[in-house]
């Protein structure tokens, strides 16, 4: 009877975070629809990937059926906002590179920056389209609605402290093993990113349930996210600078420069990786006991 008690405590407690973490999206999708500008974007992206990572966090915990439909409708809000944020991210990586070039002319740099503000035009131009898109409307609606479904949670047995710990326990020592492998290549370094994302937004949403603070956890997770984040950026604008966006001359002066630049950032992030590996963080060891 404890332990039924202690699920159903479990079940309350989850369901409100959930239902909080759809209220951030539901409001951040208004502003991002006034103003579709860098910030509201970016934080409409991260409290989706926030709700995401809790979601596959619970998944076995969570109806299968609703929980399907709920992640189904949040990475498409996700791949929707996807190019705005790219075309802003490229530019703010690009344009610099382009101004400071000594191997450019006056006319190349300005059809250049003409070029790269254009496409973020034209990102926010369609995601503003999208958005007045009935269905756009829909998909949040369906958000908030599958949110505070019932039958989401109704499955749970677990008693709240042993769950929490068991989840964020299997992914610290899940991403320790993932950094010990012998090839991180740029996919999988990527791959292993958006765990570490993971691991941090369920770290901040679900440590505080059991009154205890994330910060020491969160806040190591996020200078690792941070420093596989910068590299993955370098390689999607590197990516833009390959499919002709810009005039000719801008893509051969700065390509050897980047691809270098972005070999020297893999290192560095293989080594750090393995670095932790090896001696993981005081945050960590609490999880790896």
């Amino acid at each position: 009877m404890a332990q039924s008690g202690g699920a159903d405590a479990a079940r309350a407690t989850l369901a409100r975070l959930v239902v909080r973490l759809a209220g951030h999206i539901a409001r951040d999708a208004l502003r991002t629809t006034r103003d579709p500008g860098p910030k509201n974007v970016h934080d409409l992206r991260i409290d989706v990937r926030r709700l995401r990572a809790v979601l596959r966090s619970l998944a076995s915990e969570l109806n299968p059926r609703l929980a399907t439909e709920l992640q189904f409708d949040l990475k498409n809000v996700t791949r929707e906002t996807g190019p705005l944020r790219d075309a802003d991210v490229s530019r703010s990586l690009l344009l610099p590179r382009i101004r400071d070039s000594l191997q450019l002319p006056a006319d190349v740099k300005r059809n250049s920056a003409v070029a790269l503000e254009q496409a973020r035009v034209d990102a926010r131009r369609a995601l503003r389209l999208r958005m007045r898109d009935p269905a756009w409307a829909e998909r949040l609606g369906r958000i908030r609605a599958l949110a505070k479904d019932r039958d989401l949670l109704a499955s749970l047995t677990q008693p709240l402290t042993g769950l929490v710990r068991g989840t964020v326990v299997g992914q610290v020592v899940d991403l320790r093993r993932r950094m010990r492998r012998r090839r991180l290549g740029a996919d999988r370094l990527h791959r292993l990113r958006m765990r570490i994302r993971d691991a941090r937004y369920t770290a901040e949403a679900l440590l505080p349930l059991l009154a205890r603070r994330p910060a020491p956890l969160a806040g190591s997770l996020h200078e690792l996210q941070d420093a596989l984040g910068s590299t993955h950026d370098l390689i999607e604008a590197r990516r833009l600078l390959a499919q002709g966006t810009l005039p000719v001359e801008a893509r051969e002066a700065l390509a050897q420069d980047m691809d270098a630049l972005i070999e020297r950032q893999l290192r560095r992030c293989r080594k750090r990786l393995r670095r932790i590996a090896e001696k993981p963080p005081l945050a960590w060891r609490p999880w790896l006991a």
